[in-house]
């Protein structure tokens, strides 16, 4: 969970990458890889942003390379990749 790279739908439907540090049933926060780090030695100063589940994705590659047009039905929202059975 935390950690895991992600897909994440911006207000203006642009696509970016990002990795989780909390998530409720509310929402998921997410921060950037340099604020990941900052976070796990102890830092305060990163504030992750928030997301609404359903405007974050699991990370796939095919779609990371084209961000700026991604196919939002082709992905699995991240917390319903998180329920599924192993």
């Amino acid at each position: 969970m935390r950690g895991d790279f992600v897909i994440v739908r911006g207000i203006s439907g642009r696509g970016a990458i990002g990795r989780v540090w909390d998530a409720d049933s509310h929402s998921i926060l997410v921060t950037d890889e340099k604020g990941f780090a900052r976070l796990m030695a102890g830092s305060q100063t990163v504030i992750p942003i928030g997301f609404r589940p359903e405007d974050v994705f699991t990370y796939d590659p095919k779609h990371a390379n084209s961000l700026a047009n991604v196919d939002w039905t082709k992905l699995l929202l991240w917390n319903k990749a998180l329920s599924r059975p192993n």
